[in-house]
C-alpha cells in the first residue's frame, strides 16, 4: 500500500512543480504584456499639449513652398505624384485659410458614438490657383473653441501627413475660391 502511495504522490509532485514553474512564466508573460499595453497607452494618451502624440510625430518634416510642387508632380504622373508625396509629413507656411470647417465622418451620420468632433481646414496656397488643400486636424482638448477663431483669409502654418491627391470630393461654402485639385493631409497642427 505504501509503494502504491509513493507511486502516486511521485507525479502528483512532478504535476505540482510543472503547474508552479508555468504559473510563473504565465505571471512574466503577464507582466511584460501589461508593461507593453501600459507603454502604448502612454503614447496614444492625450499630453497637456494642444496635440496628441501620434505614429506620424515620428516622421521627417518636408517644408515646402506651398503645393504647387505636389500639385505638379500629380499632373505630370498621377501615380508617380501620389507614390513620391502619399505618407510625406509636410509643413507650409502662410497658406490661406479659406474655410474651417466640421469634417463629414460617415461613421457619425450612420450613428456610431464619437468622443469628439473632427475639424479640417480648407486652405490655399500663393504658388498656384489650380490646386487647394484640405487639412483634417488632430483633436486636442479645447479644439472646440479654437476652430472658431479661424477667419476666411487669414494666413496659418500648417503641418500634416499628404493621405490622397486627386479632385475634390467635398463641397465647401466657399466652392468659388476652392480649387478643383485638392492636396489631402491628416494628422494636421495649424498655428
Amino acid at each position: 500500500m505504501k509503494r502504491t502511495i509513493r507511486a502516486l504522490c511521485v507525479p502528483v509532485l512532478l504535476a505540482l512543480t510543472g503547474c508552479q514553474q508555468l504559473n510563473e512564466a504565465t505571471g512574466k508573460v503577464g507582466d511584460t504584456i501589461n508593461a507593453s499595453l501600459s507603454s502604448l497607452n502612454g503614447a496614444l494618451s492625450p499630453s497637456n499639449s494642444k496635440s496628441t502624440i501620434l505614429a506620424s510625430d515620428n516622421l521627417p518634416v518636408n517644408t515646402v513652398n506651398g503645393l504647387g510642387a505636389i500639385c505638379r508632380d500629380y499632373e505630370a504622373n498621377a501615380m508617380a505624384g501620389k507614390k513620391n508625396w502619399i505618407g510625406k509629413k509636410i509643413s507650409i507656411s502662410n497658406a490661406t485659410v479659406l474655410e474651417a470647417q466640421e469634417a463629414y465622418d460617415t461613421m457619425k451620420y450612420l450613428g456610431a458614438p464619437r468622443d469628439h468632433k473632427t475639424y479640417a481646414i480648407i486652405f490655399q496656397t500663393a504658388d498656384t490657383n489650380y490646386c487647394g488643400g484640405a487639412v483634417l486636424l488632430s483633436y486636442y482638448a479645447g479644439q472646440d473653441d479654437d476652430i472658431l477663431k479661424f477667419k476666411k483669409g487669414q494666413k496659418v502654418n500648417i503641418t500634416g501627413v499628404v493621405y490622397d491627391i486627386g479632385d475634390r470630393t467635398f463641397n465647401t461654402h466657399n466652392n468659388g475660391n476652392m480649387a478643383e485639385k485638392v492636396i489631402k493631409l491628416r494628422d494636421g497642427v495649424v498655428n
